[in-house]
């Protein structure tokens, strides 16, 4: 009776689905770090204001990213309110 080998098939599977959860975590990060500059480049900037104004209006909202610092500022502004009822 002749052995069977075992499929180095799952190895290969489980170092792919690895790399492949690692690019996707490193893609979200640079896409992250770019949109921020962009928002905070947007923000300094009021060439690129008026030009985004004119030419692409609906991108400001995202560019001011105006609901991330609200929601930013929710987090802390609750945290800090737990912390102080905490140190009385």
């Amino acid at each position: 009776m002749k052995r069977v080998k075992p499929s180095p098939m799952p190895a290969k599977r489980e170092n792919f689905v690895r790399l492949l959860y690692v690019t996707l975590l490193v893609q979200f990060f640079v896409i992250a770090i770019l949109f921020g500059a962009l928002s905070n480049e947007y923000i300094s900037n009021a060439y690129m204001q008026a030009w985004i104004g004119r030419n692409v209006p609906c991108w400001a909202s995202y560019c001011t990213a105006k609901w991330i610092h609200y929601l930013s500022e929710w987090q802390w502004s609750s945290q800090s309110s737990s912390f102080d009822a905490e140190r009385k």
